[in-house]
């Protein structure tokens, strides 16, 4: 419950694209508007990049996650669509007063590309932050072999303050 002329409102909140933002090309941000009357509360800054069509650009995007509140921030996963190039799955968490970025929040599923955030971030019902993410490989011959951090194909735990790994399920290997 943001507030709005000092008294807390209902909002509905959703990531959407925008091409007012960033490149101009229609990267992602959520908004949130009083549930009430549509009218905008707050909108996030860029949360999802799209920056061209060049392979070695960010193709991000909200498509797959719809946000979760929890507490008072707002959480939503980041993936792209078609792996073409595939992007660095991300959780970006904003503050649920005033869609600003909560910079102590903090998560990349790889070192190199991909593990794409392919569902909704979920909560559990003591505050706990639940993914899944999609398949990873190495980009620019960076690697050889698996990513350093490699959190793709799996169920993760993350911290809602800090957005560290409590713990994973990987049952699918690299390879």
């Amino acid at each position: 419950h943001p507030a709005q002329g000092g008294k807390d409102i209902d909002v509905v909140i959703f990531g959407a694209p925008d091409r007012s933002i960033g490149a101009g090309l229609g990267s992602g941000r959520l908004f949130a508007l009083n549930a009430e009357t549509g009218a905008e509360v707050w909108k996030s800054p860029e949360v999802a990049v799209l920056e061209g069509p060049a392979a070695n650009q960010r193709h991000e995007q909200i498509g797959y996650s719809s946000p979760l509140v929890l507490n008072d921030r707002v959480y939503v996963g980041i993936a792209d669509h078609g792996d073409n190039p595939i992007q660095n799955g991300k959780v970006i968490a904003v503050k649920l007063s005033d869609g600003t970025i909560d910079g102590a929040f903090n998560y990349q599923s790889t070192n190199t590309r991909g593990g794409g955030v392919w569902s909704s971030v979920a909560g559990g019902p003591n505050g706990e932050l639940y993914i899944t993410t999609g398949n990873a490989k190495c980009w620019n011959g960076g690697c050889q072999g698996e990513p350093r951090i490699d959190n793709s194909l799996s169920l993760l735990r993350l911290d809602p303050a800090t957005g560290a790994v409590i713990w994973k399920l990987k049952p699918v290997p690299f390879d």
